[in-house]
């Protein structure tokens, strides 16, 4: 897709660049990976913007078109990298503590795109099935006691029929 304007007599091509995957989702410590999609510009500037801090950094693409915006969220700040590419961080602190953020692209003469960035706690833990029985009934309530629990009063089942 080719976007052109008409001035003068004179067709004009203009940039774009957009997110190859929308939206971000990843845990605080981890690294996020932002893919790009770049048309008619080697470079984009891209803004995240939230609760917890944001920062500004610039990608410099390597010729073919794509880049891949690199986040380490392990430390105090976020460290900045690119795969097929560069990137550096030229505004804030890089610091993004777990909620949800807008990330932006943006580029001189052209169409940007925007999409958003949740972060999770790093301790936010998913609740499995053990847990759950368990803590209905109480600590002191092995699964394995329901288990064989469950099996006695299932084979009782089966004889009275």
């Amino acid at each position: 897709m080719t976007l052109a304007t008409v001035a003068s007599g004179v067709a004009v091509a203009h940039q774009f660049v957009g997110f190859d995957r929308a939206p971000l989702t990843a845990t605080a410590g981890d690294s996020v990976e932002v893919p790009i999609n770049l048309h008619r510009t080697d470079r984009t500037t891209v803004t995240v913007d939230g609760p917890g801090g944001g920062f500004t950094a610039v990608v410099v693409d390597d010729g073919d078109e794509q880049a891949t915006l690199v986040l380490e969220t392990s430390g105090d700040n976020v460290a900045v990298e690119a795969e097929s590419g560069t990137a550096e961080l030229t505004d804030g602190d890089g610091s993004l503590a777990p909620g949800e953020y807008e990330v932006s692209l943006s580029v001189r003469r052209g169409l940007g795109d925007t999409t958003t960035l949740t972060l999770t706690p790093a301790d936010e833990q998913t609740v499995s099935l053990p847990t759950v029985v368990g803590g209905l009934l109480g600590p002191s309530v092995p699964v394995a006691l329901l288990a064989v629990a469950a099996r006695a009063a299932s084979g009782r089942a089966d004889d009275g029929e």
